[in-house]
C-alpha cells in the first residue's frame, strides 16, 4: 500500500523559541510528514531564521493575520493530507501516526487530537461543543487527560490549535474565513462544517502539548494581566458575524430573547470594564461588512444540510476568565444562564 503523504503547516508570528520547538517535535514523529511548511507573518524576532533545510519558509510582507496565513500553507501543500499547527503546539511522537491510521477508513472527516498543557497532563479541550449564544465550550477542559474520552468521539466544534483534514476539504468548504485576523476562526469553521454535514472526530490518543507561555502580545490571555483590547474587539465583532452566516431564522426568531440577554449582559461587561467604546466599534465593524454577510449567507444556505437544532448546544454560559473578574459579575452570569437556558429548553425541538 502506498504511504499516504502528510504536509505539516505552522503558521508563526514572533514566537521565539516556540516555533524551534515546534519543528522538533514534528521532525521527531513517528510518521514522519511529507513536508513541513512554516507561514511566517512577518516575525521581527528572527525566529523564521532559525529553521532546518528541511522546512520550507513562506515569508510573509506583513502581517496578514492567522486565518490568511493558514489558507496560504494550504494552498502551498502538496500533500493529500494536512495537519495545522500553532506555533506554541507541539505534537507529541506517535500524534501524525494515530491521525493518519484513522483518516485511512474515514475519508472527508476532520480531526483534532485531545491538547493537554504543555508539562502537564491537564486538558485543555478534547474537542468542543457549539453554544447556542455563539461561542466554543471546550470539552474536558481542566480534567486530568486519563480522565477524559479514551475512544473517538463525533463532536460539532475543535479548537484551532491543532487540526488535521483533507488538504482539499480546507481548500473548499474548510477554507478559513479571511474576514476574521485573530479568534474565532475556529468556531465559524467549526459551525460551517458542521452545519455542511462534515463530520468532526476527536482522536483522544493522539496528543498534542499547547505551551504556557505569553502567546501572541497584544492578543493572548493566560489568565494574568490586562484584557488585551484588540481580544476583545475581535471576539465581540467575529461572534456577531459568525451568528449571522449560520444561524437559520427561525433560529434567530426563536433564540432571540436569549440572545438579546447575552448581548445586554456582554455590554453591561464592557461599561464595567471600560470597554464600551470597543463594543460599539465592534458593532460597526459588523455593520460596515453587512454586505459580505448577506452574500455569505446566502451562499453558504444552499450549502446546509444540517439543522441549527442539531449542531448548537445549551448548558453553562462560556464566558472568559479574564472577561468576568468581581463576584457580582460571576453572580449575574449565573442567574444569566437560568433565563437564557430556560429559552433554549423551550425552542430547541423546534430547530430540528
Amino acid at each position: 500500500m502506498n504511504r499516504i503523504r502528510v504536509s505539516v503547516i505552522i503558521v508563526n508570528y514572533n514566537s521565539g523559541d516556540n516555533l524551534a520547538k515546534c519543528v522538533q517535535a514534528v521532525l521527531a514523529q513517528t510518521y514522519p510528514p511529507e513536508e513541513i511548511l512554516v507561514v511566517d507573518n512577518a516575525s521581527t524576532d528572527g525566529s523564521q531564521m532559525e529553521l532546518p533545510d528541511v522546512v520550507r519558509l513562506i515569508q510573509m510582507d506583513e502581517n496578514l493575520g492567522l486565518t490568511k496565513a493558514r489558507n496560504i500553507g494550504i494552498r502551498a501543500a502538496s500533500s493529500p493530507l494536512v495537519m495545522t499547527l500553532d506555533d506554541d503546539v507541539y505534537p507529541t511522537p506517535d500524534c501524525l501516526e494515530k491521525l493518519v491510521e484513522y483518516c485511512k477508513n474515514h475519508p472527508g472527516v476532520v480531526l483534532c487530537p485531545s491538547i493537554v498543557y504543555d508539562q502537564t497532563n491537564i486538558l485543555q479541550a478534547q474537542s468542543a461543543a457549539i453554544h447556542f449564544v455563539g461561542m466554543l465550550v471546550l470539552k474536558n477542559k481542566g480534567l486530568e487527560i486519563q480522565s477524559g474520552y479514551t475512544e473517538p468521539v463525533n463532536s460539532t466544534g475543535f479548537i484551532g490549535a491543532c487540526i488535521f483534514a483533507e488538504r482539499d476539504l480546507l481548500l473548499g468548504d474548510g477554507k478559513f474565513e479571511e474576514l476574521f485576523f485573530f479568534y474565532f476562526e475556529d468556531m465559524e469553521l467549526s459551525l460551517r462544517l458542521a452545519s455542511f454535514g462534515v463530520s468532526i472526530f476527536l482522536i483522544p490518543d493522539a496528543i498534542v502539548c499547547h505551551d504556557l507561555g505569553q502567546g501572541t502580545a497584544g492578543l493572548s490571555f493566560r489568565g494574568q494581566g490586562t484584557y488585551p483590547a484588540r481580544r476583545v474587539f475581535n471576539n465581540l465583532k467575529n461572534r456577531w458575524v459568525t451568528i449571522l452566516f449560520y444561524y437559520q431564522l427561525r433560529t434567530l426568531i426563536l433564540l432571540f430573547p436569549a440572545l438579546l440577554m447575552y448581548e445586554i449582559a456582554t455590554l453591561a461587561i464592557c461599561v464595567w470594564r471600560g470597554w464600551q467604546g470597543i463594543w460599539f466599534r465592534a458593532m460597526q465593524d459588523v455593520l460596515l461588512n453587512r454586505k459580505e454577510i448577506i452574500r455569505k449567507r446566502a451562499s453558504y444556505r444552499l450549502l446546509r444540510k444540517v439543522n441549527d437544532g442539531s449542531v448548537l448546544s445549551g448548558g453553562p454560559l462560556p464566558f472568559s476568565s479574564g472577561f468576568i473578574v468581581s463576584p457580582f459579575q460571576q453572580a449575574m452570569v449565573r442567574f444569566l444562564e437560568i433565563l437564557i437556558n430556560f429559552n433554549w429548553y423551550l425552542v430547541k425541538s423546534f430547530l430540528q
